[in-house]
């Protein structure tokens, strides 16, 4: 095997980390010295990934209860993050290619949210509590479909309450 040159510039060079040519007669020959020595790299038989790996993997996710395309979480995981006063967001799923967001809510007795637009259709469904929307009183159980571009009313907890919301979101 040749001998590791002393002298970086050529190799960086040759690795496309320098477009700085420098103009000194062995400079050529330098490059062809590190061509040289690091050629073996190149040569090198790929290493091949044992057949099991992926059943071994498939397996080992089956014991723990994860399902490939199957994303849960549990009630105990994820970040929660005020958003106004005694109102916090979860969220549990993104879809940039939709440019779509699933959150929960989880609102304190006498939280509020103020009234805001949507930038595209809305699903919510209160899973504990009641909200007060507007004038009229939603329970656990409650949907509420807004579309998009339509004034939503102010929210107020009238117990703490945990929403589950489906949305477009804008960046």
């Amino acid at each position: 095997m040749t001998q590791r040159p002393e002298k970086p510039d050529p190799a960086e060079y040759l690795l496309g980390l320098s477009d700085r040519e420098d103009k000194a007669p062995d400079f050529e020959a330098e490059i062809a010295d590190w061509a040289a020595w690091l050629s073996p790299l190149d040569d090198e038989p790929e290493s091949a990934l044992p057949d099991t790996l992926w059943s071994g993997i498939e397996a080992r996710l089956t014991e723990a209860g994860v399902t490939p395309g199957i994303r849960t979480i549990q009630p105990d995981a994820g970040v929660w993050e005020c958003i106004t006063p005694g109102v916090e967001r979860k969220i549990v799923h993104q879809d940039p290619s939709r440019r779509t967001l699933s959150y929960f809510l989880r609102l304190r007795t006498g939280a509020v949210l103020p009234e805001h637009d949507h930038p595209g259709d809305e699903h919510c469904v209160v899973l504990t509590g009641t909200l007060q929307i507007g004038d009229t009183v939603f329970a656990a159980g409650s949907y509420q479909f807004a579309a998009q571009g339509m004034p939503h009313p102010i929210v107020t907890a009238q117990s703490p309450a945990l929403v589950f919301i489906h949305t477009p979101y804008q960046s």
